[in-house]
């Protein structure tokens, strides 16, 4: 299990086929504005980017955010409204990045649970040189939640958090610093926070916890029983579903399933719990379940990807049109082909490198495309995008395009490269990487 899931153990960032460029300046300084030429108020079914600006800590916070409406979405009508937090790597100036993982990403590259799936969906991005955890950062997502709830009339009984890594970390802090808003909160391999403090807060509250830990993850596991037996001893409802064997990167295996939704949907706030309703083994058991259908894809994938680019990591790489290890590809050898989830979705190599001090280096890449295909290779370092460029015959010689990106500015500092896939022709959606290397000088 463990060579397979490390697939997912990195989750980063995303864009949508067209960026749309820097926001637009809100007419007022609490308004929801477009990010790019994206309308303010959406009303029609689909993913909205949008920004909206915030005062905390003395200091101006400009958040950009994702909003999901779902089909047959009525103003009048109220919804329940689910937020979502993503992890370390989906930080950054532009809302498309949260669609890369967790929440998003699932509800994307699954149009059956997106065409089932009843909320609104809320995913803030966290700026680039910050954490959920960090102050202000809870009272910002907070007020933020509050002015989308109002706009787009989500059911104040129906209010959800959930997030990953450091996103289950910062649903602590949101849940502590509003704990009359959320019917039920669930964190995802999050470690501990301030265990006494946020029993003291949700106590008496009424909200319900969904603890999800991996079992040989050397955070989430201590630090999601120490939170659990700080709320359990206030009185809190909480299930911790411990995965045995599981490391840290296994919220796919829950955010894929219509289930864990449903768990969330049961409860609303002032009202009883479900009969009946899903228990810690029944919450275990909803991850092997999601993980018995790909694992021989995944294995071999990940097989392959390994002899190809050690030390390095793929996610979000679709089954279709049989992706791995190539021996040729428009005239060259050992090749391998990605495809991306979902239109929406960036296929990720990932890697975090030390990067030598007094030297010159550079990523070096060599990636090709479709005869008649094309895509945008995008490049971030520390969540900040350094290189964009569509891969086309248009930019590229005999099928294959060279672009070097220069990491001397992290010299003496570690570095963490994310290199990313995102189809811009969804006909013809194959990516290929021939050259992938570090190289210092």
């Amino acid at each position: 299990m463990r060579k397979w899931i490390v697939l997912l153990m990195l989750c980063g960032w995303s864009v949508t086929a067209v960026y749309g460029g820097p926001p637009q300046a809100a007419p007022n300084p609490t308004a929801i504005a477009g990010y790019g030429n994206a309308p303010a108020d959406p009303q029609d079914a689909g993913y909205h980017a949008l920004t909206y600006k915030v005062k905390v800590e003395q200091r101006e916070l400009q958040m950009p955010f994702i909003l999901y409406v779902p089909e047959g979405y009525k103003r009048s009508e109220p919804r329940p409204m689910l937020v979502f937090l993503a992890g370390l790597g989906e930080r950054g100036a532009d809302p498309h990045i949260t669609m890369n993982c967790g929440v998003m990403r699932d509800l994307a590259s699954n149009p059956e649970l997106q065409k089932w799936v009843p909320f609104l969906i809320l995913a803030p991005a966290c700026p680039s040189d910050s954490r959920w955890e960090q102050p202000g950062m809870a009272q910002a997502v907070v007020q933020l939640i509050r002015k989308v709830a109002g706009q787009w009339n989500a059911d104040p009984s129906r209010l959800y958090l959930t997030g990953l890594s450091m996103g289950g970390n910062g649903c602590w802090y949101v849940a502590a610093e509003a704990p009359d808003l959320f019917a039920a909160v669930a964190p995802v391999v999050a470690n501990v926070c301030k265990p006494a403090e946020v029993a003291r807060k949700l106590k008496g509250q009424g909200t319900r916890l969904l603890i999800i830990a991996g079992g040989d993850d050397p955070k989430s596991t201590p630090g999601s029983r120490l939170m659990a037996l700080a709320l359990r001893g206030a009185g809190i409802d909480v299930t911790l579903a411990e995965i045995p064997h599981a490391g840290h990167g296994i919220w796919s295996f829950y955010y894929s399933n219509q289930r864990f939704y449903s768990w969330l949907l049961d409860h609303r706030r002032g009202q009883p719990n479900p009969k009946n309703r899903l228990n810690e083994e029944d919450m275990i058991g909803l991850f092997y379940e999601s993980a018995k259908g790909d694992q021989q894809f995944q294995t071999k994938l990940a097989t392959d990807f390994h002899k190809f680019l050690p030390f390095w990591f793929l996610d979000n790489c679709s089954q279709q049109n049989d992706p791995g290890l190539k021996g040729q590809v428009n005239g060259q050898k050992n090749v391998f082909a990605t495809r991306p989830l979902a239109p929406e979705v960036a296929c990720r190599l990932q890697t975090t490198a030390n990067i030598p001090a007094g030297k010159k280096t550079t990523l070096k890449l060599v990636v090709g495309h479709e005869a008649t295909g094309s895509w945008n290779l995008l490049v971030r370092v520390n969540e900040v995008e350094q290189y964009r460029k569509v891969v086309s015959p248009a930019t590229s010689q005999n099928g294959w395009m060279s672009a070097e990106v220069d990491l001397t500015p992290w010299a003496g500092k570690e570095a963490r490269i994310q290199v990313a896939q995102l189809a811009q022709n969804w006909e013809h959606p194959m990516g290929y990487w021939q050259t992938v290397e570090i190289v210092s000088q």
